[in-house]
């Protein structure tokens, strides 16, 4: 109990990626996470066929960590698209770190601290994320 708690309060600051469970009332294969009162998790480890998540909330007769098929992943990408718009919009030799960086970042505060950190203003942040808006 205690054990689940302390990672349940550690993974935000990690940065893994949180999720949202599909779970089809209808697809008997679905019927073994029925039981867990919330849908939402982090991700601990993706395959081609599963991924290994941590449920937020789960019961205490159930265990959190749990191998979902792929198919029961809803994923949100509009943070993958403002961040490929953001690489997009970015140049010179000096922001090749931050790019990378970018890439591994999955919370928007992050990566706006990188590129402040890398010489844009809030001004630039603002007329780039105009132009994401626009397109």
């Amino acid at each position: 109990m205690k054990f689940n708690d302390a990672i349940k309060n550690s993974l935000p600051s990690f940065g893994l990626k949180r999720i949202r469970l599909k779970c089809d009332p209808l697809n008997r294969e679905h019927d073994q996470y029925k039981a867990y009162s919330s849908y939402e998790g982090y991700v601990l480890e993706e395959n081609d066929k599963t991924v290994s998540v941590f449920i937020v909330n789960a019961p205490d007769e159930l265990d959190p960590f749990v191998d979902i098929p792929q198919n029961m992943i809803q994923k949100d990408d509009k943070l993958a698209g403002i961040k490929e718009h953001l690489i997009a919009s970015i140049e010179g030799e000096a922001m090749n770190v931050a790019v990378r960086m970018i890439g591994q970042l999955n919370d928007l505060t992050s990566i706006e601290a990188i590129l402040k950190d890398n010489g844009l203003t809030d001004r630039d942040l603002k007329e780039i994320y105009r132009e994401y808006i626009l397109k």
